[in-house]
């Protein structure tokens, strides 16, 4: 565990399920993560990122170590968005003034398909939960 987490959580937690049926059925069919693992946005593919956005944090299994190599490679656990088209911006400010408005418990609904509960009206669904695992 990185030392800038150190157990003191800001009390907030990021949450993401991608699944529509409900059922917590496969790995990684939702997420809840605190608010420090948080990075940063970014669109991930060219012209197919009209329609994609996808927020990055830092790993919560661990980090890539290969010693044979003398490599310790970041990895970064993630999720996309379905987003409107070219709304990149917008949904950032969206789930950025949620984040920083005010909580009766600190549980942030980013994207959950399930309930069809979004932080932005132009998050059309969550795509994709990728947790890395330390290798």
């Amino acid at each position: 565990m990185n030392a800038e987490f150190n157990g003191n959580l800001s009390g907030k937690i990021l949450y993401f399920m991608k699944e529509t049926d409900g059922a917590f059925d496969t790995a990684n069919d939702c997420v809840a993560i605190p608010l420090e693992r948080f990075k940063g946005f970014r669109n991930v593919s060219g012209t197919a990122a009209v329609n994609e956005l996808t927020m990055e944090f830092d790993p919560m299994l661990g980090y890539f170590s290969d010693d044979t190599a003398g490599d310790n490679t970041f990895v970064a656990d993630s999720v996309a968005l379905e987003i409107t088209d070219n709304k990149h911006k917008e949904v950032m400010e969206d789930i950025l003034n949620l984040i920083h408005g005010t909580h009766s418990d600190g549980f942030i609904v980013v994207a959950d398909d399930s309930n069809s509960v979004y932080a932005s009206a132009n998050i059309i669904a969550c795509t994709t939960i990728t947790v890395t695992a330390e290798a």
